[in-house]
């Protein structure tokens, strides 16, 4: 009976060492085994050019490495709303700052922006510096923004008051002919002749999307700590103090890039602006005498119909 029940000792005994070595070994195991970090994922393949909306992001854990930096953490998703896709990204797959065009990316590949337009667009850069643009702070912008751009010019560039004297002498005046207009095309001949400066424009009605900005006063970019001793695995926002160029660059279509350059110049002044929604019906522009107009038939609404 003795014996039986220091069987059972002994069985009991080994089980308890058993025991205690399968959680030695697990402890071990989860010390040798490195750390997590949550980053962001895709949620559904994601192609050049696509606007990653919300929905279209989730976390995942992946170990902590050297290349961890390579990633966007969880807490950033913010800064990847309504940035643009540079390279595929496959459903599931932990975003890498090269995959995108957005503040928490880094090297961004602009012309991979172009791959779902084509032939028919380019990007143009915006100076929001220049003297003759008013716009709001670069750090107002982000890729993926509509914008709109109108033009403002107080007056016409002048002739040459020199004539230009032709081959064989003197040009015999002749006096010009009579155009009869009918009364139906007569209001549009008044429009045509009060559009000349002091006008403004709006050039693209339907806005132009902003790829990528430039000078804004924080950057993301991976920074020493005093832990590490080095370079941190996770990229942290700095600032810089030193005045930059601000520009913007924005997708423009391939035949309204002259139009958009010479506007820029020869403007008066340039308004960027914001925009919710583009319009695909252009405008009228506004002159001088419009507002005239419209001052007169406001003073009319007050004083009873203009009657005195």
């Amino acid at each position: 009976m003795k014996k039986f029940g220091s069987n059972w000792l002994v069985l009991i005994g080994a089980i308890v060492v058993g025991g205690l070595a399968f959680l030695a070994a697990i402890a071990v195991g989860n010390a040798q085994k490195p750390s997590t970090v949550s980053v962001l994922a895709a949620t559904r393949d994601l192609n050049v050019g696509d606007v990653i909306q919300t929905t279209d992001l989730t976390t995942a854990n992946v170990y902590k490495d050297a290349s961890t930096s390579y990633y966007i953490a969880a807490d950033q998703q913010a800064t990847l709303v309504g940035g643009w896709v540079a390279i595929p990204i496959l459903s599931g797959q932990p975003i890498a700052r090269q995959n995108i065009i957005a503040s928490a990316g880094v090297g961004e590949r602009l012309s991979a922006s172009l791959a779902k337009w084509g032939a028919d667009y380019r990007l143009f850069t915006i100076p929001l510096d220049a003297t003759n643009i008013v716009s709001p702070a670069i750090d107002a912008f982000m890729p993926g923004d509509l914008v709109g751009v109108t033009m403002a010019i107080s007056q016409q560039p002048q002739e040459p008051s020199t004539p230009t004297p032709t081959p064989g002498g003197p040009v015999a005046e002749s006096t010009p002919a009579s155009i009869s207009i009918s009364p139906m095309n007569q209001s549009q001949a008044n429009a045509d002749n009060r559009i000349y400066p002091p006008l403004a424009a709006d050039l693209f009605p339907g806005g132009l999307r902003v790829i990528a900005t430039y000078g804004k006063s924080t950057a993301i970019e991976a920074a020493p700590t005093a832990a590490s001793g080095g370079t941190s695995s996770m990229y942290q926002t700095s600032s810089s103090g030193v005045s930059q160029p601000t520009y913007i660059i924005v997708l423009v279509p391939q035949d309204k890039v002259e139009e958009l350059s010479f506007a820029l110049m020869s403007s008066d002044k340039v308004y960027i602006s914001l925009m919710a929604v583009g319009s695909n019906t252009p405008t009228t522009s506004f002159s001088y005498w419009d507002l005239e107009d419209l001052l007169k038939s406001q003073r009319d609404q007050v004083l009873g119909g203009g009657q005195k």
